[in-house]
């Protein structure tokens, strides 16, 4: 009983020996690893931004990964960390694929005006399972799952037959928040019809349409994030609407 009574004693010793450990070791953690789940994406986009600016300055380069040529515009400029932390600054940013968040923080005005913008990792995940579906539908079928047309060049699609649930059929919009309709054109490209956010910044910051040679601009000029997975868009009649498929 004696000897029981000890092992007992021995490993509760131990138990809160270890809680002890923990709770140290938690508090030693680094601040300013804790704060890089805590700063709001605006201050973290902020961040990047400033290091991105005292890289160029240095070496009048930008740290991007190498993508193909034929990469979309809003996909192609990904920020390579690795140029960046910690010479230019102190760790990856929470929100970043990279540390498990959801955004790849990409470039865009790179010519010019180099700008650090958000990528919503979701949205490509939504359509590039819609994707799957129309092309495997059309191997098979050889044929697209059309439901009705948008405009010539582009459909609304049929989810019911390649097997998606009502709940994968639109994506939130990481800018407004609104609902977003997954559509495709006649070559089976599925993307996001932006067509509601972009006449909501346009209203909101007062801008004409017309004034861009490529409307989808403004999101990038007058957000945090980039419109990923969309078409080209024209300005008729001073409104949005998409563009000749090219």
């Amino acid at each position: 009983m004696k000897r029981k009574k000890m092992r007992k004693i021995r490993l509760l010793i131990l138990g809160v020996t270890m809680l002890s450990i923990l709770f140290v070791s938690g508090c030693m953690y680094p601040k300013e690893r804790l704060m890089e789940n805590q700063l709001p994406l605006m201050e973290q986009v902020s961040m990047v931004q400033a290091a991105i600016d005292e890289f160029h300055e240095a070496t009048k380069v930008l740290p991007i990964l190498t993508k193909e040529a034929d990469t979309p515009i809003f996909e192609k400029y990904v920020i390579d960390f690795s140029g960046l932390v910690p010479r230019y600054m102190p760790y990856v940013p929470g929100g970043a694929f990279e540390q498990g968040g959801p955004y790849l923080f990409v470039l865009t005005d790179v010519e010019t005006n180099p700008t650090v913008r958000l990528l919503d990792l979701r949205v490509v995940d939504t359509v590039s399972t819609v994707q799957s579906r129309v092309s495997y539908y059309y191997q098979k079928n050889n044929s697209l799952p059309v439901e009705g047309v948008i405009r010539p060049g582009y459909f609304t699609i049929n989810f019911s037959q390649i097997g998606i649930g009502k709940q994968a059929q639109t994506i939130e919009s990481p800018i407004s928040g609104k609902q977003l309709p997954i559509i495709m054109s006649s070559t089976g490209q599925v993307g996001v019809d932006y067509t509601e956010d972009l006449e909501l910044v346009l209203k909101n910051n007062n801008l004409q349409a017309a004034s861009f040679e490529d409307v989808r601009e403004i999101i990038p000029q007058n957000s945090i994030y980039v419109p990923v997975k969309s078409f080209y868009y024209d300005s008729i009649n001073g409104k949005v609407s998409l563009a000749p498929f090219k």
